[in-house]
């Protein structure tokens, strides 16, 4: 197919989300949602401060997110490894 893809099509579903944009965040699907797990921002003229976030997040078509939680029992934290065991997630 024309944009890579050999069974799904992408396309883009939104131009902004609840959560601020970030790096690094853990992802995967779980019980048919999309979870989106910390991750921070760089350091930039506008932006001095590194960030990292301990938020948690799911969608279920990626135009509408939940936050489930604010602040995670883990420090924030990036480019973290995320997995789906025992029908839980884990960081």
């Amino acid at each position: 197919m024309s944009n890579g893809a050999t069974i799904y099509s992408w396309s883009h579903v939104t131009r902004s989300a609840a959560f601020a944009p970030r790096d690094g965040a853990g992802a995967l699907c779980f019980e048919g949602r999309m979870w989106l797990l910390g991750g921070g921002t760089y350091e930039t003229p506008t932006h001095p401060t590194y960030t990292y976030t301990n938020d948690v997040w799911s969608s279920a078509d990626g135009r509408t997110w939940e936050r489930h939680l604010e602040h995670a029992p883990w420090r924030g934290r990036v480019y973290h490894s995320v997995a789906v065991f025992d029908d839980r997630l884990w960081v």
